[in-house]
């Protein structure tokens, strides 16, 4: 207890100066020390007329000796408090450059001052510690380093990141390859991609290895500017130097190109990447599937489907809805129904997604009997049935001009306490509006109201158009009005007047 006692009495008699002469220079300072600092500090802090000078003091004697028991965790939480309380950078070194001998503390103190910086989205003062450490001779590790360096990148300072750089060479911090790697991304970020491959061939020649996360930041870039050419070399050049690409490098690849409606690229990429023993998986065959469905080919994206069967990766319901989706698309409902089926059938239990997709596309189709039977099924498998399958049934019973029925279901999905959102009420004013019933639609926008929800431009513009066909300007003059006070931009370039 005589450390305790000794701190307790000079904080009591208010006697700061006489802390820098106390002997902390113990052979090791335990975390007992540390969690005796952080009750003495948590007890200074409350102090009435307390001077800032003295506080910064305090935290930084308490940063030291946590750093010195390896208390890194609440030394940060100490430092990201002073960053925190609009202390300059220069004033918050000074003072733990000030405290430094009393603990016989260790530069490290200063690598988690700059991280903490960094983290806190201050990386001019995490710039101007560097500066000062440099004057007195001390350097931070080189992730510190790299931290500072990626944050320059990410804020878009390119040329401070480049004279970053220059000055860790010139104060003799050795690059590492995650070095290299931020200053790839940030060459591959200004689109500097013949520099890029430069910094490459130097960072080999220097005997630098790099990584898989060097060739795929590269090759990252290279996907998302569409220099497919640029990215299979890099993958050939990978090989030669023993280093494979992996499945999430092809799948990226792959991704690109089928979202670029080049799928049947995609697919000669899946045979290269079979040909050179890296398994696709699942995300890969899903991609091709998805893809070519996009593209309107339903017969390729089925032969892709049997061929995943084939190598034993299993269909998801990814790769079902795909499917099902594909031979909605077409008007093909009855496949689309068996691959439903078959989906239960593989002990796979259609979710959601997978009967929203066809619920669309039958409502689409005005196929509303298969429809309504689908929506019932989905009811006693006990799918949890939300607001979107409920709206897609109502929007296509409106616009069947099944108004009776569209109202039944929006009685039943109260009763299943799901709660209508704009959307649903937008279909149903539309399909009133459609049949000629206007005044129902407005008692429609009424229930919009009452349940709290505020009606959108599209409600507002069908009620203004409707009003307008029947000649009633007086509605529509009330309807442009509360379009007003709503806080709406009133689209009326549609209306006949």
């Amino acid at each position: 207890m005589e450390l305790e006692n000794s701190i307790y009495a000079l904080l009591t008699i208010d006697r700061w100066e006489s802390l820098n002469h106390m002997e902390y220079k113990m052979a090791s300072l335990r975390p007992v020390h540390g969690r005796l600092a952080l009750k003495f500090l948590n007890w200074v802090i409350k102090q009435p007329g307390m001077e800032l000078g003295h506080i910064t003091h305090m935290y930084c004697i308490t940063t030291h000796i946590l750093v010195r028991a390896r208390m890194y965790a609440f030394a940060k939480s100490i430092l990201g408090h002073l960053a925190g309380m609009s202390i300059g950078s220069h004033s918050v070194f000074g003072a733990l450059m000030d405290t430094y001998p009393l603990c016989h503390s260790n530069p490290a103190i200063f690598d988690l001052l700059i991280r903490v910086y960094v983290r806190n989205s201050m990386v001019k003062d995490a710039l101007a510690t560097f500066e000062l450490m440099g004057f007195r001779r001390l350097n931070p590790s080189i992730y510190t380093c790299n931290m500072i360096l990626a944050a320059l990148v990410k804020d878009k300072w390119a040329g401070c990141a480049w004279s970053f750089f220059k000055e860790m060479l010139a104060r003799n911090v050795c690059p590492n390859v995650g070095t290299f790697n931020i200053l790839l991304n940030n060459l591959c970020v200004e689109g500097k991609f013949k520099k890029a491959r430069y910094l490459l061939k130097k960072m080999e020649e220097s005997g630098y290895i790099p990584t898989l996360v060097t060739y795929n930041t590269l090759l990252n870039w290279y996907i998302k500017r569409g220099k497919y050419k640029a990215a299979f070399e890099l993958i050939d050049h990978m090989g030669c130097k023993g280093l494979k690409a992996d499945v999430w490098t092809y799948n990226t690849l792959i991704d690109d190109l089928c979202k670029s409606h080049r799928s049947a690229k995609a697919y000669l990429l899946l045979k290269k990447m079979r040909r050179k023993m890296i398994l696709p998986n699942e995300v890969t065959y899903n991609t091709l599937i998805n893809g070519f469905v996009k593209e309107g080919k339903i017969e390729v994206a089925i032969q892709i489907f049997n061929e995943m069967s084939k190598l034993n990766i299993l269909p998801n319901c990814i790769s079902y809805n795909a499917l099902i989706d594909g031979h909605c698309q077409e008007g093909r409902f009855v496949e689309a129904l068996d691959i439903l089926g078959k989906m239960e059938a593989e002990g796979l239990r259609p979710n959601e997604v997978s009967y929203g997709v066809l619920l669309d596309g039958l409502c689409r189709h005005a196929k509303l009997d298969l429809a309504t039977s689908l929506f019932e099924k989905m009811r006693r498998n006990g799918v949890v049935v939300g607001r979107i399958p409920y709206t897609i049934l109502i929007d296509g019973l409106c616009k069947s001009g099944m108004l009776k029925e569209s109202l039944q279901l929006l009685d039943k999905m109260f009763k299943d306490g799901v709660n209508p959102d704009v959307v649903t009420y937008s279909a149903l004013v539309n399909g009133f509006c459609l049949a000629g019933k206007v005044r129902n639609a407005k008692e429609i926008m009424c229930k919009v109201y009452r349940s709290g929800l505020v009606p959108n431009n599209i409600i507002y513009s069908t009620l203004i158009y409707f009003f307008c066909k029947q000649g009633s300007i007086n509605e529509t003059m009330k309807t442009y009005a509360a379009i007003y006070h709503s806080g709406h931009d009133a689209d009326l370039s549609h209306v006949t007047w």
